[in-house]
């Protein structure tokens, strides 16, 4: 096709740099990235994505990401 290039390609020339904090730390320190984990939560709760529950004493949680 005439005119594409890669998505690589593209990325090469934005010039651009997303720099996201590396862990929970560096997130809190930043009042975006509080905004932004406010409003997720916001948004957990209000689609009831999940339910906080204890964990069972006598079985391993599973961790997620």
């Amino acid at each position: 096709m005439r005119g594409t290039r890669t998505l690589a390609d593209i990325y090469q020339r934005c010039n651009v740099a997303a720099i996201e904090p590396a862990n929970y730390e560096e997130a809190v320190t930043d009042q975006k990235w509080l905004d932004a984990m406010k409003e997720e939560l916001k948004m957990i709760e209000k689609n009831q994505t999940w339910e906080l529950v204890d964990r069972p004493q006598h079985k391993k949680s599973i961790g997620v990401k």
